[in-house]
């Protein structure tokens, strides 16, 4: 049966274990089982007989031979008959212990540390984090967040190009960049053609001589700046690859050559460029290799005079234009 006691002093349980614990209230359900147990009630505003009461501790067996611990109380501002509700549990046999809410800091731990941090009881420093608050004397937990997979690297693209291949997929995180496959053969400049990469022979870099060729004609809106590259010659010269769209000079005192190569020597791309002058005093000829035909007014292929300039273009695999201030 309920034994009850209504009292305004204190109910005092001592005894004289002198450096001992000796047991001075025990609570028996002699039921037993999973879930059997006793529990205690604190009426703080009430008597029993008037609804639940605002805290119950609770012990009941586990059914393994232990037990477990609940504190339970009720939501504030609801009327006497209000249901309880569990604040804080410690498991049987693990002695793990949960928090349902908050819990105020300064019941737990010790005194001391810095701002946003309080002491373990071993005085050991416990940090706010991105799953831990404290604020106000109460500290709050939050689920952590599922740690975020590592990027994919794509790794870099074959023939001088700058595309690389598709990186993998990093697990529960961020796929790689997106590479592509270059459109066209080697050398042709990429484009987007459609939504995919594309390539033309009329668009060609030559990354041995540093030269952009375009076939079919360019548009500029604007202003095109193009700088003159020159080359000075103190000898009679053979016209290499490199002097494509450059000015050479021959800076020479006596008569001098400038040779036009054959195309199986030197495959200038027809169309090519090529400005002449004559820096020094000897009197500069323009002279065709054996197989190679030079196109002029009236076949003069020399410079007329110091400082003279003239134009070589080409028009076919071994025919060049040629004119200019020239002279027999």
């Amino acid at each position: 049966g309920n034994i009850s006691a209504y009292t305004l002093v204190p109910l005092n349980l001592s005894n004289s274990a002198v450096g001992a614990t000796r047991v001075q209230l025990a609570l028996i359900n002699g039921g037993g089982g999973g879930g059997a147990g006793s529990a205690i009630d604190f009426f703080t505003y009430t008597d029993q007989g008037n609804g639940n009461p605002g805290v119950r501790i609770i012990a009941t067996d586990d059914g393994n031979f232990s037990g477990n611990y609940q504190i339970q109380t009720k939501a504030q501002g609801g009327s006497g008959t209000g249901a309880l509700s569990t604040k804080f549990t410690i498991t049987g046999g693990t002695g793990a212990a949960t928090f349902v809410s908050s819990v105020t800091a300064s019941s737990f731990i010790k005194s001391g540390g810095t701002s946003a941090q309080i002491l373990a009881a071993d005085g050991s420093a416990i940090t706010a984090g991105t799953n831990i608050t404290i604020s106000g004397g109460t500290i709050s937990s939050t689920a952590a967040s599922g740690t975020s997979g590592t990027s994919g690297t794509g790794t870099s693209g074959t023939s001088g190009t700058t595309f690389g291949t598709s990186g993998t997929t990093g697990t529960s995180g961020t796929s790689g960049i997106s590479g592509g496959t270059p459109g066209g053969s080697n050398t042709q400049v990429q484009f987007n053609d459609s939504g995919a990469f594309g390539g033309s022979a009329n668009l060609v870099w030559d990354n041995t001589n540093n030269n952009l060729s375009v076939t079919g004609g360019a548009s500029v809106s604007g202003v095109l700046i193009q700088t003159v590259t020159t080359n000075r010659q103190a000898a009679s010269y053979t016209l290499v690859l490199t002097d494509r769209s450059k000015l050479v000079e021959m800076n020479v005192a006596t008569a001098n050559n400038l040779t036009v190569p054959l195309n199986s020597t030197v495959a200038f791309p027809i169309g090519t460029q090529i400005d002449i002058a004559q820096y020094g005093a000897g009197q500069t000829t323009v002279v065709a290799t054996g197989g190679v035909t030079i196109r002029s007014t009236n076949n003069w292929v020399k410079l007329n005079s110091r400082y003279g300039a003239a134009t070589l273009i080409k028009i076919a695999t071994d025919e060049w234009y040629l004119f200019g201030n020239l002279n027999a």
